[in-house]
């Protein structure tokens, strides 16, 4: 994907932030980075032991990235259950009932998640997400049936 855009963007060098926004290394465009990722920028101030760094969010208008490390438990520290879409399209003209149970995902690959509607637009996982960010779409199906979606808030 970095390949792909860097045909489109120019790279502009900036910071890796820990999780207390202490500057722990540098990348080369937070465009080029997606929440989960954990390849393609440079940790400065790391040691043998430390575990790997996941990117959990990015700014792009300071051009910076944060990242953490995975808990015990496997778990990122920004994982959601609860996510809210805006500009919602439903193929069928309207939205499925509060309180049914679906799937969704919000990366091309990935496998279907297990969601509840909650109420207009907002969704509540079954398992914490770790991948979720704000502009990016999810997609909503009932089985094989897509039934819509929108973009996370």
């Amino acid at each position: 994907m970095k390949e792909f855009l860097s045909h489109y963007i120019s790279s502009k060098a900036g910071n890796v932030l820990d999780e207390k926004g202490s500057v722990i290394g540098h990348h080369e465009g937070s465009f080029f980075f997606t929440i989960g990722e954990r390849h393609g920028f440079t940790i400065t101030t790391k040691t043998p032991e430390d575990a790997a760094y996941y990117v959990i969010s990015k700014d792009i208008e300071q051009n910076t990235i944060t990242v953490a490390h995975k808990n015990a438990d496997g778990e990122l520290p920004n994982a959601r259950t609860r996510v809210s879409l805006k500009d919602v399209n439903w193929i069928q003209g309207h939205a499925p009932e509060k309180g049914t149970v679906l799937q969704a995902r919000a990366r091309y690959r990935q496998p279907l998640q297990s969601i509840r509607m909650i109420g207009l637009n907002v969704f509540e996982f079954e398992k914490p997400q770790f991948t979720l960010s704000a502009g990016q779409s999810l997609v909503i199906y009932r089985g094989e049936e897509c039934l819509g979606g929108g973009v996370i808030e």
